[in-house]
């Protein structure tokens, strides 16, 4: 590979909010910035939050999460996920399995970043995005290597975040 300057890309990566939340993120200057949102909750319109920062900078949500499919039909989630398209904002971590297992690539300068988020906390393997299924961008099995390997073939800089860990533990565990 060919080596990369990386010192000109923006990268802004924030902590894990609520979806509805009323906190507004700070203002900063990025190429490209994700939102951990929890409690993704659909059908209560679009936080405006997040509408003010995808004006902001180009924007995505990180939705593979522990709670994304409870009490939530995956057809609704969908419509969601369509009306903040339309707002400029991307969902990631969730969909068909041959969108999450992809990268997210955004380019400057002719370098070429990939972003992928998984999640290593799924409650149910009828959770997981599989082919036809919709479903969240799952970390177990041997094929996030492969993930991966593809992803590298199309970027300069691949970038990979992992929602992992137990409710409410402090502790280190062992996975």
């Amino acid at each position: 590979k060919k080596a990369v300057n990386t010192s000109g890309f923006r990268l802004v990566v924030y902590g894990d909010r609520p979806y509805h939340g009323k906190d507004k993120p700070l203002p900063v200057s990025a190429d490209f910035q994700l939102f951990p949102v929890y409690q993704f909750r659909v059908g209560q319109g679009i936080p405006e939050w997040l509408k003010e920062a995808a004006r902001k900078a180009p924007t995505a949500i990180d939705v593979a999460n522990v709670d994304i499919l409870q009490g939530q039909s995956r057809e609704r989630i969908a419509q969601e996920a369509s009306q903040l398209l339309k707002h400029n904002v991307k969902v990631m971590g969730y969909g068909m399995a041959d969108e999450v297992f992809r990268p997210h690539i955004i380019e400057k300068d002719g370098t070429r970043y990939g972003v992928m988020v998984y999640s290593r906390v799924v409650p149910a393997v009828e959770w997981k995005a599989e082919g036809k299924q919709i479903g969240v961008a799952d970390a177990y099995g041997s094929h996030i290597f492969d993930d991966i390997r593809r992803a590298k073939r199309q970027v300069d800089v691949l970038i990979l975040t992992m929602y992992w860990g137990r409710e409410g533990q402090s502790t280190l565990g062992r996975y």
